[in-house]
């Protein structure tokens, strides 16, 4: 079992959780954003994976900002 501290979505983050689940394949966002599947056992895993680290990295720097109700 690894030693690294899991992601859990911050409170401030929850009301965009379903566009996130929209990028998440049927996965929970927790689980992709976790997930270190490498691309070359599970390429459409990964991918997902990627999308939803993005969606989560511009979700932090739109909050970062100021610029999310």
């Amino acid at each position: 079992m690894s030693k690294e501290k899991k992601w859990t979505m911050p409170k401030w983050m929850e009301p965009y959780r379903p566009m996130l689940d929209n990028l998440t394949g049927g996965n929970s966002v927790e689980e992709m954003q976790n997930d270190a599947t490498p691309f070359q056992i599970n390429a459409p895993r990964a991918l997902i994976a990627c999308s939803v680290h993005g969606a989560i990295n511009l979700l932090y720097q739109m909050h970062e900002k100021g610029v999310l109700k």
